[in-house]
């Protein structure tokens, strides 16, 4: 356990006291090895390991050797309120509100909070960062 009650996991995702057990998201301190630190405890990183869970798992049943976890950093958004927000998305800042650059009027006056969400679900589906214009 780390300072913040945190299970120390080997890139594998393993517990560095006990290979039988696995964490993932923010109770996991895992390695970052190209920042020389820790993968950051957010929503984001969860997903990635959850999805690399599913493999080690099926590996691990199949008697197959474990992959390591890489973590692929999209960028942070933070809400200021209502309608603005900050981030940083593949290196970049931005802020403002977040909205794509139609004509239509009426999706200016949607909250950042629903606009986010059209972001958050175009990042999972393509599995890459990139600004979707909401519908």
């Amino acid at each position: 356990m780390n300072r913040i009650n945190q299970l120390l996991v080997r890139q594998t995702l393993q517990s560095t006291l006990d290979e039988n057990i696995f964490a993932i998201g923010d109770c996991a301190a895992c390695p970052w090895p190209e920042k020389h630190g820790f993968v950051p405890p957010r929503a984001q990183a969860a997903h990635q390991q959850a999805s690399h869970m599913v493999g080690q798992i099926k590996r691990r049943l199949a008697g197959q050797p474990l992959r390591d976890y890489r973590y692929r950093d999209f960028g942070s958004l933070v809400s200021l309120s209502e309608y603005s927000t900050v981030g940083s998305l593949m290196g970049g800042l931005i802020g403002g509100a977040l909205m794509g650059t139609s004509n239509n009027s009426s999706h200016r006056r949607r909250p950042v909070s629903s606009r986010l969400k059209t972001l958050d679900s175009g990042l999972r589906r393509n599995d890459k960062a990139e600004l979707l214009e909401a519908p």
